[in-house]
């Protein structure tokens, strides 16, 4: 873990800060942060990232962010990478505690080049056209989603589902994979390296 001065880097996904229906569809939410009014979520999800980052930490929010406010609450340095739920400007984003926002970014964290998204990869043409044939609906956003290009990509949007880790080369960083709580650069890293074979 280090010493108690040094940073870290996290990743996280989907707080959903102030929807409601995220305790209907996630109700995993209402046992850990005990209770089935939204405000109370919240708090707990602050106290619940908070236990983790410190405040000279660096934090990755991988969207649905939800009511904007709480962030200031919550300790490090703040990055949003935008998902289908962060409607807000820019500005509005930074003014609440952000240090940068945007839609899509590539970082190189050890030797390791991640790219980070609210979404998991496209779904490729012939998943899309085995879809059609069976009368199953189009995958939602997949016009949103990157393109597999090989890279390891970090990322949230599917709640529940996608809780094997990692699947292909997409690691699920969205708290209701991970109890809630945020993901360490060194948990992606020895993801990583299994994934590797290092």
């Amino acid at each position: 873990m280090g010493d108690k001065n040094s940073r870290r880097i996290w990743f996280t996904a989907d707080p959903h800060f102030g929807h409601a229906n995220i305790l209907k569809f996630q109700p995993n939410r209402l046992k850990m942060m005990s209770g089935t009014v939204i405000e109370n979520h919240d708090r707990k999800l602050v106290e619940r990232l908070n236990k983790y980052i410190k405040p000279q930490d660096v934090v990755y929010f991988l969207g649905d962010i939800g009511d904007p406010r709480y962030i200031n609450m919550i300790n490090g340095t703040k990055h949003l990478i935008r998902g289908n739920h962060d409607r807000h400007s820019d500005a509005h984003y930074l003014k609440m505690g952000f240090t940068s926002v945007c839609y899509e970014t590539k970082i190189k964290l050890g030797k390791h080049y991640l790219l980070l998204s609210h979404y998991p990869y496209r779904e490729g043409l012939f998943r899309s056209l085995w879809r059609r044939l069976r009368g199953i609906p189009p995958l939602r956003d997949n016009h949103k989603r990157p393109y597999n290009d090989g890279k390891i990509l970090l990322h949230g949007h599917i709640h529940g589902r996608g809780t094997t880790i990692p699947y292909g080369r997409q690691i699920h960083v969205g708290l209701d994979v991970w109890d809630c709580n945020p993901v360490s650069w060194e948990q992606i890293s020895n993801i990583i390296n299994k994934m590797e074979g290092i």
